[in-house]
């Protein structure tokens, strides 16, 4: 820790993911987006990535939840007819991405709005639904993380180019330290899953699971 400008700012991986102010934030790992009879599944997205990262996430909850490190599940979350969709959005998913009016991802209630079963929120556990890219955006995240005095976001899910990147840039924004854990995010293409951590660094630390463990295994000595 050093005193900068008149302000205690954390210097070291060490300070800035200490559990007493880290929550590990789980980002749309939904069954849509992550699960062969989701919809992302059924359309042939490849997810190849998506289930790779479950065992590295798993191990990652387990030492978060032992060192009482918060978590908080985000929830992509539509409604059936678009309701809540804007012209931009509906261009996007209709005549980009192809999708018909019936194919509406993660809707709400549905069960591939659900986060995966491998991975599912325990019942203390904050899930918190969002409509669009960032968890930040028309949500309480950032409420809820300065109530538990919350100066670290530690992302992990899907997809690092989008929804992760999109949260990360909004943490830093939110004048949190905000950190990715890379072997726990992934994209359904692994250049644009590169691209995102290579554009991220410039702001964001970037840390594998194994590293994010040991300090807080440290952390609890």
């Amino acid at each position: 820790m050093e005193t900068i400008a008149g302000r205690e700012v954390c210097t070291t991986l060490d300070e800035v993911l200490h559990p007493k102010h880290t929550a590990l934030i789980v980002v749309d790992m939904q069954n849509d987006f992550c699960a062969a009879e989701g919809l992302w599944g059924r359309l042939g997205v490849d997810l190849a990535m998506s289930r790779a990262i479950i065992p590295a996430m798993q191990s990652l909850l387990d030492a978060a939840r032992a060192a009482a490190v918060p978590v908080i599940y985000i929830q992509m979350t539509n409604l059936p007819d678009m309701g809540a969709q804007s012209p931009t959005r509906i261009r996007y998913g209709v005549l980009k991405l192809k999708l018909k009016l019936d194919q509406v991802i993660c809707s709400v209630g549905s069960w591939g709005a659900n986060v995966i079963a491998e991975i599912a929120p325990r019942p203390d556990e904050l899930v918190i639904r969002k409509w669009r890219y960032s968890a930040f955006d028309g949500t309480p995240l950032d409420q809820v993380l300065r109530s538990r005095g919350i100066q670290t976001v530690l992302l992990c899910g899907t997809t690092t180019s989008v929804c992760v990147e999109s949260a990360a840039r909004d943490a830093f924004a939110h004048d949190y330290y905000t950190v990715v854990a890379t072997d726990c995010v992934s994209d359904i293409r692994r250049d644009w899953h590169e691209a995102s951590l290579l554009l991220m660094q410039s702001r964001v630390d970037l840390v594998n699971s194994p590293e994010i463990k040991q300090i807080w295994q440290s952390a609890r000595r």
